[in-house]
């Protein structure tokens, strides 16, 4: 973990250790470059893009596999640049 993203993100209890608080955080679901925009100026601290939403929101279709890797970090990159003030957590495993 960089050190820009692990001073924004909470640390995460070590195996074993028991957490002292729990929080929960709201993190919206980021298909596009705008909606990625439109949640930092909402107020929101973190986003999440996945191979779904950027498929649905790219090709129309399902994630069977249709996304390229370079298709969806192209997609993370823009992303990434559009809400450039909050995390944004990409999920872009192969099934």
């Amino acid at each position: 973990m960089t050190t820009a993203v692990a001073t924004r993100l909470p640390a995460l209890p070590s195996a074993g250790e028991r957490p002292r608080h729990c929080s929960i955080a709201v993190v919206p679901r980021r298909r596009s470059v705008v909606v990625a925009a439109a949640s930092a100026i909402s107020g929101f601290s973190a986003g999440f893009i996945s191979g779904y939403a950027v498929s649905a929101s790219l090709l129309g279709k399902p994630d069977f596999g249709l996304l390229t890797p370079p298709e969806m970090a192209e997609t993370a990159r823009l992303v990434c640049a559009a809400a450039s003030k909050i995390t944004i957590i990409a999920d872009a495993g192969r099934s």
